[in-house]
Order: C-alpha cells, then structure tokens, then sequence
C-alpha cells in the first residue's frame, strides 16, 4: 500500500506544491509481511473439522465442495434451485466485481442443501444453514436458528 500511495503524494507535492506532512514511511511499514493462508490437507481438514461445532459442519463441507468464500455461502431460497439435484445450482451473489456467479451443485453438495432447503423452509429461516437446537421439557421441542456472517458462534 505504501509503495501506491508514497509516489502519489511526492507528486502533489513537486507538482501542484501541496502542503502536506511528512511522512515516516519507515515506521509504516511491516516489520514482516502477512502470513499465507493456511491450506489444509486432507488429514489436516479431517482433523479441524472434528473440532469444529455440529452445525458447522455442512457449510464448510460445502465451501470445500463448491471453492466458495464464507460471505457467499448466505444465500437466500430464491437463489437456489434443488428441483432436480441432477442440475442444481446456486447463485452466488455480489462477488468479486459485484457480479453475481452462478454454479452447479455436485452430488454432495446438491444432497445436502436439498435436504436443508425444506426443514430451513419451514422454520421459516432465511437461508438453509441452520442450527438445531432442542429444548429440554415435555414435548421436545426443537428450535432452529440461523447464523449470520458477523454471529458464526452460534
């Protein structure tokens, strides 16, 4: 970022003579760069996935299957079509470049939002993770909830 932003601001000064204030760019800078995403093996992602809680389970599977970002993977009831699970698709909205991407559903993926698809649908929820809770009492009730993208500790 230093090195985009350090030449436009010795331009405005040299050129247009803007005052501006000088600039430490050494203490800027990063003493190290950013560590590399973390890629998992397959025994690696076995492992953390059996730390992982239930209900998250299905979703990171599923971003695994489809190579989707957690952001995307919200995506309302209208944006997937499970009719025929031989041809299911989901439409990713808002991604890079604002565009929305639409993609097919392989086999496990296709199963596994087709079977969330009714029980989120008749819980009235908003998307087809959920987490499903159950009640202690007479009558065993069961409650489901969704998470959002900024509240994944359910």
């Amino acid at each position: 970022m230093i090195d985009v932003v350090r030449p436009v601001l010795n331009r405005a000064r040299r050129t247009w003579e803007a005052k501006l204030p000088e600039i430490d760019w050494a203490a800027l800078r990063r003493a190290k760069p950013q560590p590399k995403p973390t890629e998992f093996s397959g025994d690696d992602f076995g492992r953390m996935l059996a730390e992982v809680r239930q209900h998250w389970k299905g979703m990171i599977d599923f971003a695994r299957r489809c190579c989707a970002r957690l952001a995307r993977l919200f995506f309302s009831f209208d944006d997937l079509d499970v009719s025929d699970l031989a041809n299911a698709r989901a439409k990713l909205r808002e991604c890079k470049g604002t565009d929305d991407h639409v993609i097919p559903l392989i086999a496990g993926g296709a199963a596994l939002i087709s079977t969330r698809f009714g029980r989120a649908g008749s819980a009235k929820l908003k998307t087809v993770w959920f987490r499903e809770k159950h009640l202690p009492g007479p009558g065993g009730k069961v409650m489901f909830k969704s998470p959002t993208y900024g509240g994944l500790g359910i």
